[in-house]
């Protein structure tokens, strides 16, 4: 894997992490990419003040919380796909994709029955 290479030089880089999951996602590797933005969001940001590179802290929150949506959305566990997207309309309560996305999600769970 492209990002491993990296990750293995510098294991705490989070910066790393999330394109690595943005590949695993790609990849249809979906439980993988969950595991990787798990960690980004249980990241506590007030640790990273005084360590090593700046980061978008998007990558934190908004950005994890959208591509674990996505994740478990096409993995069918849509509850908990909409779970995720509401996560990430905490960040950008003006941005309606995300209340869109919970949505769908929320349909196809009530559809399914999961």
């Amino acid at each position: 894997m492209l990002s491993c290479h990296g990750r293995s030089r510098y294991p705490s880089n989070y910066q790393i992490l999330f394109q690595e999951a943005r590949f695993l996602v790609e990849s249809e590797q979906y439980e993988q990419a969950i595991d990787c933005f798990e960690t980004l969001v249980a990241v506590d940001l007030k640790s990273l003040v005084d360590q090593g590179p700046s980061y978008d802290e998007r990558i934190f929150g908004l950005l994890a919380y959208d591509g674990m949506g996505l994740c478990l959305f096409r993995l069918g566990r849509n509850q908990k796909a909409a779970e995720a997207y509401a996560q990430a309309q905490l960040y950008e309560p003006e941005n309606p994709t995300f209340e869109a996305k919970r949505q769908v999600a929320l349909a196809r769970a009530k559809g399914s029955g999961a």
